[in-house]
């Protein structure tokens, strides 16, 4: 059974009331969602979240990465049971980190990727 979602970031157009995202897409946004809020920032749901902004001005080093890599695997394992995650690659390019998160849905072979935005 599909989890009956709407799209995010809202779109304007004449397409409204939006169409139901597939359910890759309503997992992609559902990753995104939870990796970009801050964790504590919605006041009814503290959980709700990651702690990735704490690297934001962390330097680019083989502890940061695994300390990235290991804030992504636990908010996602906590916070999105539809997917598992295959693996997390993280590389500097200068002080940026580049961050592709492979996984394949819960029941599903098929393994996905996705870039990870990093603020």
């Amino acid at each position: 059974m599909a989890i009956q979602t709407l799209s995010f970031p809202w779109a304007s157009g004449d397409q409204l009331p939006a169409a139901p995202p597939s359910d890759e897409e309503a997992i992609r946004q559902s990753i995104h969602q939870i990796l970009l809020v801050q964790r504590g920032e919605r006041v009814y749901r503290p959980t709700v979240g990651s702690a990735l902004k704490r690297f934001l001005f962390e330097g680019a080093t083989p502890v940061v990465a695994n300390l990235i890599r290991e804030e992504i695997r636990q908010s996602l394992r906590a916070q999105e049971r539809r997917i598992q995650i295959r693996d997390i690659q993280v590389r500097f390019v200068g002080n940026e980190a580049n961050v592709t998160l492979i996984y394949a849905r819960t029941g599903v072979q098929q393994t996905l990727s996705m870039r990870v935005p990093m603020l």
